[in-house]
């Protein structure tokens, strides 16, 4: 009898430690995709309009902290800022795409949306640099906020002008 017991133990440790070793959640039904498609596609067209008039408030106020400030967001405006200085006359007309919108969940049972898009940069009034640059790059959102009150922020940005 104390072997059973002995076995049937070391099997339920056996399987409490399988069932931590890999805590990834596969799939979660409780948002609604199409919902949050429409949610996510507002964030980025709001974040590339807000890069598009040079608004770094706005822009920011898409972004989960100041990471992206920092990677993307800043590096951008000051290189329009050095242009600027060269080209008084200058114009830049940003123009995007969503390629795709594919959903993700983290370890915590969190969702993530990951966006591939085509950004398109026009150039004018700067002999030097006129042109239309097409990047295509990623960017990363996370899910913030409750059942009512759901609201998705930037994480990264990936793009290569």
């Amino acid at each position: 009898m104390n072997k059973k017991i002995f076995y049937f133990s070391i099997f339920l440790l056996f399987a409490l430690f399988l069932s931590g070793c890999c805590p990834i959640i596969v799939d979660n039904t409780e948002i609604d995709i199409e919902v949050e498609t429409r949610r996510v596609e507002d964030v980025v067209d709001g974040f590339w309009e807000a890069i598009n008039d040079l608004d770094a408030s706005m822009a920011n106020s898409y972004c989960n902290g100041f990471v992206v400030w920092r990677q993307f967001t800043q590096p951008y405006f000051e290189s329009v800022g050095i242009l600027e200085q060269f080209c008084p006359n200058l114009t830049i007309s940003l123009y995007w795409v969503i390629n795709d919108i594919s959903f993700r969940w983290d370890q915590l049972g969190h969702p993530r949306a990951i966006v591939n898009i085509q950004v398109n940069k026009t150039v004018m009034g700067c002999s030097d640099h006129d042109g239309t640059k097409v990047g295509f790059g990623t960017m990363e959102l996370s899910y913030n906020g409750g059942a009512d009150d759901v609201w998705w922020l930037i994480d990264g940005v990936w793009i290569d002008f």
